[in-house]
């Protein structure tokens, strides 16, 4: 993959179970005696079709996971965001092999070629492990143990425990008697660790330096966010950094400053510094966006509702407006980005020449001189967004990126990485035919951010799909009593609930004269569920009705269950149904005990749809049997829809 501000180089899916809290999980692994492995990642992001598509369903990964405790989180929803920013998870997929206690026993990020790769995680996982108070118990037993200290030492590097890590490796070199190549081996890691930590300290003097000397540049807004993930300056210096920054910073680039504000903890001087823009600038959109952004950082119930009202007319902030779409409650987009760079620039310090894998989104990188650019492209997007949401009936996250032509126009190409292909298909044709302006030098020709679509549920449709027939019917009783009726019957389709099952409503009704003078009627509506209406299909029904046959039948509460079957035979569609009544009210109608599925009332039919000309009509016919005698039924009509 090319490089590209805002790419995202690996990545996953989303379970489609809501998978439980991380706490919850590792009590469930526990209980179970399992590790568990746990996978972050994000419906937008392109490998996610490879991992869930190629490696999940492959058998020996199949038959590795069910040897341990595997859940799978999406960084973009509950409980997925708390569980990753609790394990400061910044790339995508991130799967870390987890102790009872929840100590990170491993972390890998990014996916492999085939299914080795995950098979081998898994293995890893299922070697016994021990937690980080177990390790240390382990050294206390025997100190002179230089695989217990070097497991030890281990464990405090995974964990970020630099000094303690440091301080394992000397006591390793110092155990008497020990092999040259285990002496070795600490030594080795010692040096990593100490270059790593030169590093990284050199980096953060370096950046306090720099915050010190410029206050009022945005440069030092990054730096201020490595510092205060560093861990490595007091506190106290800072706040007093974060504070200078914010009263120094030209107000374009008091949205950053404020983002790093609250990623330092100084939630007060930021609400402070956005109240303060709010009431200088009070006819512009972008304080009372910051204010907001501000409140929702601090869990204000109500700032949600205050950037809807903000971004309903987004003129001139289109592009804040698209970025803050992807904000929660406690989560800002601006904050996360700020902490995700900080978080890749520490581990690459760590690591060197690691393949840095980074989840930046363009739009939120740009800064406000680039604000014309922006709100441009992301109206493109935004646009394309609302044009596309009959394509999904649910929320959906998709990634954008567009290589830009370098004087403007349309974009040289567009790839769209989403869930599902309508969606990627209309994203793709509608953003691919927006004239943009000439990006600014910092995209380097590419721009990728996050997209979702709200889509909107398919509204329920009301359709009469049934054999809309007539129905004559003949009942004799034992008395040789004749009934004779005429009726109609049909099914609607109300609604889609899922890709394959359709919601159904079905009626039938007749009506006519009894020998003995008296009326003879019977009414029923059912719901039930059916296949699509493809070649074949199978409905189930249950119901309520009533009916009357004469005097020999008086009238009764009538609780019918249905089965419809449909197939198409060539040009012939043919329709079968079965009816089990059970009968409420007077007991001289029910059947004695023991007859089929000790029901009061059977009914089979059956019926053909038959092409004639340009139109059709169905014939069919059936019998019904009751302890009043037994029905014979003819079915003549015209079907109406495709559905029964």
């Amino acid at each position: 993959m090319r490089r590209a501000i805002g790419v995202v180089i690996v990545c996953t899916t989303t379970a489609h179970a809501d998978p439980p809290a991380i706490e919850a999980a590792l009590a469930h692994a526990g209980r179970r005696g399992l590790p568990l492995l746990v996978e972050f990642g994000a419906e937008w992001c392109p490998p996610c079709r490879d991992f869930e598509q190629h490696v999940l369903p492959s058998r020996d990964v199949v038959a590795a996971l069910r040897a341990i405790e595997f859940v799978r989180y999406d960084v973009d929803r509950a409980p997925g965001d708390a569980a990753a920013a609790r394990y400061r998870v910044d790339g995508y997929p991130t799967f870390l092999i987890l102790e009872p206690d929840g100590t990170e026993r491993l972390r890998r990020i990014g996916i492999g070629t085939g299914t080795p790769w995950f098979v081998a995680l898994a293995s890893q996982a299922r070697e016994p492990g021990r937690s980080t108070a177990e390790l240390e118990a382990a050294v206390a037993d025997e100190p002179n143990n230089p695989a217990a200290r070097m497991r030890l030492a281990e464990r405090y590097r995974t964990t970020h425990r630099v000094a303690d890590a440091a301080a394992e490796y000397r006591a390793i070199d110092q155990i008497p008697n020990l092999h040259r190549e285990l002496a070795a081996q600490a030594a080795a890691a010692l040096d990593d660790l100490t270059a790593a930590d030169a590093r990284i300290q050199g980096a953060v003097d370096a950046a306090v330096d720099f915050a010190t000397r410029f206050p009022e540049s945005p440069l030092t807004t990054r730096r201020l966010a490595l510092i205060a993930l560093s861990e490595r300056v007091d506190a106290g210096c800072v706040h007093d950094l974060v504070t200078s920054h914010l009263a120094a910073v030209a107000p374009q680039a008091l949205p950053d400053a404020v983002h790093v504000a609250m990623l330092a903890g100084a939630s007060d001087e930021a609400a402070l510094a956005s109240a303060d823009w709010a009431a200088r600038a009070p006819d512009r959109p972008e304080p009372g966006l910051l204010r907001a952004e501000v409140a929702l950082a601090r869990g204000d119930p109500n700032a949600a509702k205050a950037i809807e009202a903000r971004c309903r007319h987004p003129t001139g902030v289109e592009m804040w407006c698209h970025v803050l779409a992807f904000a929660r409650r406690g989560v800002v987009p601006g904050v996360s980005q700020l902490r995700g760079e900080a978080l890749a620039t520490l581990r690459d310090l760590e690591e060197p020449g690691r393949e840095a894998v980074r989840v930046s989104d363009g739009l939120v990188a740009l800064s406000q001189d680039d604000a014309p650019f922006g709100n441009a492209a992301t109206r493109a997007i935004d646009d394309a967004a609302r044009d596309c949401r009959d394509a999904v009936a649910r929320r959906v996250f998709a990634m954008v990126t567009i290589d830009l032509a370098p004087r403007g126009g349309r974009p040289l190409d567009v790839q769209i990485y989403a869930r599902d292909h309508a969606l990627e298909r209309c994203l793709h044709d509608r953003i691919a035919q927006r004239e943009l302006p000439p990006p600014p030098s910092q995209l380097d020709g590419r721009l990728s951010t996050m997209l979702r679509v709200d889509g909107r549920p398919k509204p329920v449709r009301t359709e009469l799909v049934g054999s809309g027939a007539l129905l004559f019917g003949t009942t004799r009783d034992g008395s040789g009593l004749e009934t004779r009726s005429l009726g109609v019957d049909g099914v609607v389709d109300a609604a889609g609930l899922a890709r394959d099952l359709r919601l159904l409503a079905a009626g039938h009704a007749e009506i006519g004269p009894a020998g003995d003078g008296t009326a003879s009627y019977g009414a029923r509506g059912f719901v039930g569920v059916g296949g699509a209406r493809t070649r074949g299909a199978l409905a189930l029904f249950a119901g309520v009705g009533a009916s009357r046959y004469g005097g020999v039948a008086p009238s009764a509460v009538e609780l019918p269950i249905e089965a419809r079957a449909r197939f198409t035979i060539g040009s012939l569609r043919t329709h079968v149904w079965v009816r089990t009544t059970y009968l409420r009210g007077d007991t001289s109608r029910r059947m004695p005990t023991g007859a089929f599925l000790d029901a009061d009332e059977l009914a089979l039919g059956t019926a053909v749809t038959i092409p004639f000309g340009g139109a059709a009509f169905a014939i069919g016919g059936g019998f019904e049997t009751r302890r009043a005698g037994t029905s014979g039924v003819v079915l003549v009509g015209l079907p109406i829809g495709a559905y029964f």
